[in-house]
């Protein structure tokens, strides 16, 4: 009997190891399916990334000077009386300021902008868009002004208000922008159209 029973313990724990060994997963092989399973993963998002237009940069800023920008969207000025747009600005002491969703001064009947700019003492420079419009403000006289009209398909269309401006002796180039506010396509089809028209060096403010 005890033969018998050292034998039947035997192949049960034959059995027994037999299963064991069965379920064992080597720690090669796990490695070997995660990193399958990472693979096809970004394999996946690669495929369904959206595909956006290159951008055509600006280069790296050589200018060896300090220029204090400011950017505020308006809202039309229908947010607050002009005399706090005055206040702020004023507080502040920025050497430029770019506007946005200006109301033009001339189609729109609006003395907004050039009264905050004889408020503070600045010289201003508007482009129109579709709905409002941008303004640069600036302590020094605005050089070689120029307005660019911005287009894209299914989007209004929008501008920017390039000028050269001098701190401290330097010339800098500013270029204040409000781009599509819906669709990040038009944006960057805008964004194109304003790197194109910009020199190497500049600050864009927007």
């Amino acid at each position: 009997m005890d033969g018998a029973h050292a034998a039947l313990r035997e192949r049960r724990e034959q059995r027994v190891g037999a299963k064991r060994g069965r379920g064992r997963v080597h720690t090669s092989t796990v490695a070997r399916r995660d990193g399958r399973r990472r693979e096809r993963r970004q394999s996946d998002q690669r495929r369904n990334a959206v595909r956006s237009p290159p951008i055509r940069g600006v280069g790296a800023l050589r200018y060896n000077v300090r220029v204090r920008v400011a950017i505020l969207n308006v809202h039309g000025f229908v947010d607050a009386p002009l005399e706090d747009f005055a206040l702020f600005f004023g507080g502040i002491a920025c050497d430029v300021v770019t506007l946005h969703e200006v109301p033009d001064p001339i189609s729109d009947d609006n003395d907004a902008l050039p009264r905050l700019a004889d408020r503070l003492g600045m010289h201003a420079s508007y482009a129109p868009a579709a709905f409002a419009g941008n303004a640069l403000l600036s302590r020094t006289p605005l050089l070689d002004v120029r307005t660019l009209r911005l287009t894209a398909p299914r989007a209004e269309d929008r501008s920017a208000v390039i000028a050269r401006v001098v701190v401290d002796g330097v010339a800098v180039t500013v270029a204040g922008v409000h781009l599509d506010h819906k669709r990040e396509i038009a944006r960057l089809v805008q964004l194109n159209q304003l790197a194109a028209a910009l020199d190497d060096s500049c600050v864009v403010a927007g």
